[in-house]
């Protein structure tokens, strides 16, 4: 089995973008909630997966993203990326680089 992750970016004035991928194995929200920042939020760039928002960027956006569904599925991963790299990278994100990240944006 794999997972689809659906996730969401959201600027200042409410624009919305959702994207989705399938990695090769499975995960569970409760594995990644204690690495999101303010239990909701990461940037997608710092794990692996795409961002979505658009550019150029304007003064509206930032780099916060929120997951909004994991779901097992059969389907064929559509990225490079498996469950086990993607829980291993939370932390580290969380740790190194995305609080910063986040700081300057």
């Amino acid at each position: 089995m794999n997972t689809k992750i659906t996730y969401k970016y959201r600027d200042a004035n409410n624009y919305k973008v959702w994207g989705e991928e399938v990695i090769e194995g499975t995960l569970t929200l409760n594995q990644l909630t204690p690495c999101l920042i303010d239990t909701e939020f990461f940037i997608p760039k710092d794990i692996g997966l795409p961002d979505l928002q658009p550019y150029p960027r304007t003064e509206d956006d930032h780099d916060l993203h929120t997951i909004e569904e994991l779901e097992e599925t059969r389907e064929s991963p559509t990225i490079s990326l498996n469950a086990e790299t993607l829980i291993n990278n939370f932390p580290k994100a969380r740790v190194g680089e995305w609080a910063l990240s986040f700081r300057q944006n």
